[in-house]
């Protein structure tokens, strides 16, 4: 009875243990081998590399350390290469690289990442040539990515990859899963900040938005042949698009026509482009800075999204610059050379340069020390790209708000400027110095300075202090004639100014001139004026002469009052007899006494 107890515990015990496979030495097999049904780690610093293996299936955990590496490839074009991991009680953790290729296959190869958790910290490459149709998957039924996967084909094919299982798994994607020339078909939620990268002819497939897509998660168009497309069956879903522009497309699997929506719109203020299909509209978030009159509807055909409908909208203009997020900066790198014999190297630090993409979209060159495993490197420093010294001025704002202008020395690259030295400013300020005149004599004199280093300028000179008298002196007047003038001067340093000119002296007489009336008549005036130098003044002007006829009485020389008439002109108060008429006369005879030429008296009648 002993006996039998002792047999079914050990039993038991061989029930539940798992024999390993610890990789802590570089391995590689060439050929068909045998998997065992083993957990398999990879410890650090170690590599297995299997070559020309048709079928590679771990069907317990996989752990792959960080700096570790699992290769699974062929150099021939006639293996099909098969690889599977995991089942649905197991685990995959990969926190260093997982490299699964068949890039020289002509042949169709099957690659599927299962258990029921899989976790990649590290990064994973699916590579296969792509002239057949291939399956890659990820079925897992949960899915965490913190670092880069990437699904990778040389040229485009019929063939598509999903990730998740579409009724139990969502993916929280926080890294970076590329898709060159290959098309991710979406089945599952997504959640995390992560970024889901279209590049070299990749294509984005929305065809479930029952499936939440958090609004924190990222798409990036990468170059000009990368698509996004969304089977719409919600209104107003928004998605994040970076990268959109040169000639690459956002479309919807309809027609782009609505009864309720413009076929497309862009809000230039939000940012946001939407897209109409007959029964919903879709948002994508493209950012800022697009001309609306770049906008273009074309019909196209994307393999493998099924629809004979399909309209897209593409931008003929480059990408407005905008910041990509830290997720869609990291590169969709090459999958890595696998090792084929002991001389791989392993971990390897060294200098280098490599092209990016700058957040314009542009191509950027930088240079650093990369840290490689194998064939993957990480970049442990990069470099700051070559730098220009020169002085320059700038305008900021004081502690007061105040906006002051500066000026120093800086350092400029492709990327980033930097001050190495502000200069002071100026100080102003009021002093004195000694010059000399044109006369030899040193003089004293003040004024405002500015100093700024060692340099001083003079903003302005002080007059010094003036002499104020009366003098005398000759110019010459408008006739040319030299005259004689005085006044009141000021005298200070070397400058000596005229305050007030002193009329010279005076001579008042009558004299009567010619002007013209205000109906354009030439009158006769006269008047009082006074005469200086060359100036001639009026002082009165008296006015004018009345002549009329008129009659008046006065005493003869009888003393008999007699009346008479004449013109008399008038002048204000003072009248003048100008004519006397002769009065009336009386004819009569009578003689008088007269002397003839010879002085004779002689009588006359």
């Amino acid at each position: 009875m002993l006996l039998y107890r002792n047999f079914f515990a050990i039993s038991l015990l061989l029930i539940n243990f798992v024999a390993a496979i610890d990789i802590t030495a570089n391995r590689i097999n060439y050929g068909t081998i045998s998997i065992p049904c083993e957990v398999l780690t990879i410890y650090t610093n170690n590599y297995w590399s299997i070559i020309n293996n048709a079928c590679t299936n771990f069907v317990y955990d996989v752990n792959i350390q960080s700096n570790a590496m699992l290769f699974v490839t062929t150099n021939s074009t006639s293996v099909a290469l098969s690889f599977a991991a995991g089942t649905c009680s197991t685990k995959v953790n990969n926190n260093g690289i997982i490299a699964v290729s068949a890039l020289p296959v002509n042949v169709c190869s099957s690659y599927n990442l299962a258990g029921q958790y899989f976790t990649n910290n590290g990064e994973l490459y699916f590579a296969s040539q792509g002239k057949v149709g291939d399956t890659m998957l990820v079925t897992s039924l949960n899915v965490l990515n913190n670092g880069l996967m990437n699904f990778y084909h040389s040229q485009r094919n019929a063939a598509y990859v999903t990730i998740g299982d579409a009724c139990t798994t969502t993916l929280q994607n926080q890294g970076q899963i590329c898709f060159r020339n290959h098309t991710y078909m979406q089945t599952t939620p997504i959640n995390g900040t992560g970024c889901i990268t279209a590049t070299a002819g990749g294509a984005i497939y929305i065809q479930n938005q029952n499936q939440v897509i958090n609004t924190t998660q990222s798409f990036y168009l990468h170059g000009s042949t990368a698509s996004l497309t969304v089977l719409p069956v919600k209104d107003n879903i928004l998605y994040n698009v970076y990268g959109y522009g040169n000639g690459n497309f956002i479309g919807l699997t309809t027609t782009l026509s609505s009864n309720k929506y413009p076929a497309y719109a862009y809000d230039s203020d939000a940012g946001i482009l939407s897209l109409a299909s007959p029964s919903y509209r879709v948002n994508f978030n493209i950012g800022q800075g697009y001309d609306p009159s770049l906008f273009q509807i074309i019909t196209k055909t994307i393999t493998p999204v099924p629809s004979c409908n399909m309209a897209t909208v593409i931008y003929t203009g480059p990408v407005p610059a905008r910041d990509l997020p830290p997720t869609c900066q990291i590169e969709c790198k090459a999958p890595p050379e696998y090792p084929f014999d002991n001389n791989y190297p392993m971990t390897s630090e060294y200098t280098t340069t490599w092209t990016t993409t700058n957040t314009d979209g542009s191509d950027l060159t930088q240079s650093g020390v990369v840290s490689s495993i194998g064939t993957s490197g990480t970049t442990v420093t990069t470099f700051p790209p070559p730098s220009t010294e020169y002085t320059s001025t700038w305008t900021t704002t004081d502690s007061d708000g105040n906006e002051t202008t500066q000026s120093g020395v800086v350092t400029a690259n492709e990327s980033m400027t930097s001050t190495l030295t502000t200069f002071p400013g100026p100080t102003t300020y009021t002093t004195k110095w000694y010059t000399t005149g044109p006369d030899g004599e040193l003089t004293t004199q003040s004024g405002l300075v500015s100093k700024e280093g060692s340099s001083t300028t003079t903003l302005t000179t002080y007059p010094g202090p003036s002499t104020e008298y009366t003098t005398t002196w000759t110019t010459t007047n408008s006739n040319g004639d030299e005259i004689t003038q005085s006044g009141l001067v000021t005298h200070n340093d070397d400058t000596t100014s005229t305050l007030t000119t002193f009329p010279g002296p005076s001579t008042e007489y009558t004299t009567t001139w010619t002007t013209t009336d205000s109906d354009g008549n030439e009158t006769t005036e006269s008047g009082l004026v006074t005469k200086n130098d060359d100036t001639t003044s009026t002082l009165t002007t008296f006015s004018g002469l009345t002549s009329y006829t008129t009659s008046w009485t006065t005493t003869n020389s009888n003393g008999d009052e007699t009346t008479q008439s004449g013109i008399v002109s008038q002048e204000g108060t003072e009248t003048s007899t100008v004519t006397t008429f002769p009065g009336p006369g009386t004819e009569y005879t009578t003689s008088w006494t007269t002397t003839d030429s010879d002085g004779n008296p002689t009588t006359q009648s």
